[in-house]
């Protein structure tokens, strides 16, 4: 429940600055600003505070997992939340420049919270999903002698895509509460958010570091943005050591591309995406020359941290004149343009008042085609030496993987082969279905060659459509060629036009002269054409991070998801709903290409795996309530294929919801899970509207049902919105996993007669709770439960007193559990019964719930005639305040003795079954 504010903040806020407590009484202001931490009296509710800290782990690979791949320093990073409370950050309302406010929820412990500003949430094209502005900043600093820390070197992007719980920092944490990145992120106390390395934005790019000795750093909320128990951890170093082997570059892989004429031409395409860009340097800019596949509107996104150097997006036509361009103040620009078919354009990139930065760049265009870059992973190679005058020595062979594109165009790059006389040297490559091109061929062959003395590729890109042949060209050759000579004939790479690239492709390389030798440092090929196979609905879940959240289960089964290449790995996370057997299953044909599965906890830790060589996988394990689960599947061997998935820890019998802002409007409410025979229970309604009325449902279906609050007079006028929570569950008797029952049913055609109901016998007297269903136009009325026992009970229909007529017969909802707590994992309850009258009274529920609960209560006695029913005027974490309310048709009279009112307080979303 909402703190009451301000004078509830005032009183907790006593010694605090006059300045922020004469904010905190303005209207709308935010109960805690941004940074700011209340002063809070000893006996006053204490926040229960995050602490988050980067999580440097060798034994796990957090910050230690490091490569240098290129240009760019990529390393994992896990930020933990070590406090007493849970980070959790809600959506708020939309900005003027697009993006949402986020709000910081801090929790007490009193089971009460508060929402405070903390900034704002971005939608970042290159994820999908909204992320969290200034989260973290990732650096590079000098190792000065001793082990001090020196300046800054190189800079990176701050990261937070989605913060979710991925991994358990402490083994004793309490369940996951943040599985999604929608409008409600965060870390559960104890737990950790880790991004692997493979993820977009996790790298530094070093194109102007030197090899040597450095800290890499990890910085948390530098901005102070979030509300924290302790702010001087928020900073972890580890030591790094570059050593590439050799001189660094001068920016990223496309350089120069520092005009309209260098421009890094990706030719006709709708979409690629490129990271570890820069602007490198005070005078740097960066040129890409685009053709629209169709006519359509692209979205073109350039993704930076502002405070690391701002950069502006413009976009050219082909005769070079401006179309758009975004120079705003803040992370990361954003162009949407109308595209003509056929016709080229520029994306120029610029650093503003000499700024330099790193960014990445996402493009999406009209049609189908896509670019996708495939880089050799078997290098260096050495390129042995001929054996005398026109003997060519051995071949040197590198291999790298093709996607699943038919292509449209192929460009081969050259990053790094040295050689000290490229005129020596001949080149082909082969593609997966086994045609060849000539690439180059040696002075020293029949026909002779495009090259003679000249020393090196750098960056040397072979394109068809490149405005130069190769020939002319000055070494290292560093840009755009195309290759034309009779012995390679025009445009070579063409053959590959209309090939599936999917599979091995392979570059051969020798030396046809003795005395120079050489080495094959890096290529990569780049791909141009119909994605044939973009995975399933799914992709991208190749990581942790990624994996698709199942939620608490119960039982979940997906089909149709595949492993659609030899590189893709599928996750999948749940949280099991009870204690015991789990049994996880995929189903595939063996022979269409082998799958396994691996199971792993919280800790990231595997707790089993299924490898045989048979049709289908599966695993069972011994699950523990309310622990995290991920699941991965991949094919042995780069194989793909097909596949269904189901995971079964226990039947879900039921949920629960709250609902706000309920009127005398029909509402439909959505329910998450699909029920065969559901039976609804409403909890009582809050009393913002002083006007007596009740609770009503009608069309009950397996996902579905409406709800409204009625008036007893029946003149629909609108009414002001109350909070009503309510309860589905299957029909039948059902045993918790603590041993607990829980029984519910439907009655038909109850009438103002009492009618016994049989229920399985119990031990003690049970707690009834009833909702009436409303059918056609018949007028609202309530139930009373009358003469309970532990076989039975009776029922009977009340209506409006000014109806002076007997009931219609109505269909009835029941639900019965015993008067005692029940701890059956994410669903407990606590129920009890007390004596309420129309005065309010507070029934207490005996413990703390640590949050806000969802409560039910209702009338089971027959004390006095007059129709009533229950409203709630304040519910709390321990307790809830109700009283009876009568419907006043017929007088005005509301004084109500007291009756036996049952009431049951639950924690849950979902309620699951035994599954012994």
């Amino acid at each position: 429940m909402m703190k009451e504010y301000p004078m509830l903040l005032i009183r907790r806020m006593m010694s605090a600055s006059l300045l922020f407590l004469l904010s905190a009484c303005l209207p709308n202001s935010e109960a805690l600003a941004v940074g700011e931490v209340a002063k809070i009296a000893v006996d006053d509710p204490q926040p229960l505070l995050p602490d988050l800290f980067p999580w440097a782990s060798e034994s796990q690979g957090f910050l230690h997992d490091w490569v240098v791949e290129g240009d760019l320093l990529r390393f994992t990073t896990a930020f933990a939340n070590g406090g007493a409370g849970h980070l959790e950050l809600r959506g708020g309302d939309i900005l003027p420049n697009g993006n949402q406010q986020v709000h910081q929820r801090i929790f007490y412990d009193d089971g009460t919270f508060q929402d405070r500003l903390a900034g704002e949430f971005t939608y970042h094209a290159g994820h999908g999903h909204i992320h969290f502005d200034g989260y973290a900043v990732y650096a590079l600093r000098k190792y000065l002698p001793g082990g001090g820390i020196g300046d800054l070197v190189a800079t990176g992007g701050k990261i937070s895509f989605c913060l979710i719980d991925i991994t358990k920092y402490r083994s004793n944490a309490g369940s996951s509460r943040y599985n999604s990145c929608g409008q409600i992120q965060g870390v559960t106390a104890g737990w950790s958010d880790v991004y692997t390395r493979s993820l977009p934005d996790q790298w530094i790019n070093i194109s102007l570091v030197p090899d040597g000795q450095y800290w890499l750093e990890v910085t948390v909320d530098p901005d102070n943005l979030l509300l924290e128990s302790d702010s001087t951890n928020n900073t972890s170093r580890i030591l790094v050591e570059i050593n590439r082997g050799g001189p660094t570059g001068g920016g990223d892989r496309w350089e120069a591309n520092n005009s309209f004429a260098q421009a890094t031409n990706f030719g006709r395409t709708s979409e690629f995406q490129e990271v570890g860009l820069s602007i490198h340097t005070e005078t740097d800019e960066d040129y890409f020359r685009v053709i629209a596949d169709e006519h359509g509107d692209f979205d073109v996104h350039v993704n930076f941290t502002h405070e690391l150097g701002n950069l502006d997006l413009f976009v050219y036509d082909a005769e070079q004149n401006l179309i758009e361009s975004s120079t705003g103040l803040a992370d990361n620009e954003e162009i949407h343009f109308h595209g003509h078919e056929g016709e080229a354009y520029y994306l120029v990139i610029r650093g503003v008042d000499g700024a330099t930065n790193g960014y990445e760049l996402d493009v999406h265009g009209p049609g189908h085609l896509i670019t996708i870059i495939s880089k050799s992973t078997d290098v260096p190679v050495a390129i042995p030496d001929g054996v005398g005058s026109n003997s060519p020595g051995a071949w040197a062979t590198s291999f790298l993987m093709g996607p699943e594109v038919q292509l449209t165009d192929m460009n081969l790059i050259f990053e790094r082969l040295d050689h000290t006389w490229l005129g020596d040297l001949e080149i082909e490559l082969t593609s997966p279905q086994g045609t060849t091109a000539k690439i180059l061929t040696s002075q020293w062959q029949s026909g002779g060659g495009l090259l003679n003395s000249q020393d090196n590729f750098l960056n040397t890109r072979m394109d068809d459509q490149a405005a130069i042949n190769l020939s002319q060209g000055g070494e290292p050759y560093t840009g755009w060629y195309r290759i034309n000579h009779q012995n390679t004939g025009s445009n070579p790479l063409s053959v590959f036009n209309g090939e599936n690239a999917e599979g091995v492709w392979r570059v051969r390389i020798r030396d046809w002269f003795s005395a120079d030798t050489g080495t094959l440092h890096g290529w990569c090929l780049m791909f141009t054409g119909e994605n044939l196979n973009p995975g399933d609905r799914f992709e991208p879940n190749n990581a942790h991070p990624q994996a698709v959240d199942l939620g608490i289960l119960g039982v979940a089964t997906l089909d149709n998801v595949s492993i659609h290449n030899g590189r893709d790995r599928d996750f999948y996370r749940f949280i099991a709903g009870v204690g015991g057997p789990a049994q996880v299953e995929i189903m595939f044909p063996h022979a269409d290409g082998n799958l396994d599965m691996i199971v792993y906890d919280s800790a990231l830790m595997e707790v089993g795996r299924a490898d045989s060589q048979t049709d289908n996988e599966f695993l069972e394990f011994i699950a523990q309530a309310e622990e995290l689960y991920y699941i991965e599947v991949f094919g042995v061997q780069e194989a793909r294929n097909a596949y269904s998935i189901h995971v079964d820890v226990a039947p879900q019998i039921g949920e629960t919801g709250t609902l706000s802002g309920i009127t005398d409007q029909w509402t439909t409410v959505l329910l998450d899970g699909s029920f065969v025979d559901p039976v609804i229970l409403a909890g009582p309604p809050t009393h913002n509207e002083r006007q007596p009325g009740l609770v009503e449902i009608r069309n009950v279906q397996s996902d579905q049902f409406e709800i409204r609050i009625a008036n007893w007079e029946r003149r629909g006028r609108a009414r002001v919105g109350e909070v009503v929570d309510y309860l589905v569950v299957e029909a039948g008797r059902h045993l918790l996993p603590d041993g607990q029952t829980l029984e519910a049913g439907i009655e038909t055609a109850v009438d103002h007669l009492p009618r016994f109901v049989p229920i399985e016998s119990v031990e003690r007297r049970p707690l009834v709770f009833t909702q009436l269903q409303s059918e056609g136009r018949q007028n609202p009325a309530t139930s009373r439960i009358i003469k309970v026992s532990g076989d039975g009970f009776q029922i009977l229909v009340q209506e409006a007193e000014v109806s002076r007529g007997l009931a219609a017969p109505k269909t009835l909802h029941w639900v019965v559990v015993s008067p005692s707590a029940s701890d059956s994992s994410h669903f407990k309850f606590w129920s009890g019964l007390g004596q309420v009258s129309s005065n309010p009274t507070t029934l207490n529920f005996g413990e703390n719930l640590t949050e806000m609960p969802r409560v039910f209560a209702g009338v089971q006695s027959l004390n006095q005639v007059d129709t009533v029913t229950v409203r709630a005027t304040d519910v709390k974490s321990s307790k809830i305040t109700v009283y009876l309310e009568e419907e006043q048709t017929f007088d005005k009279e509301t004084v109500h003795g007291k009756e036996n009112v049952a009431w049951f307080a639950t924690r849950g979303r979902k309620i699951f079954a035994s599954n012994d």
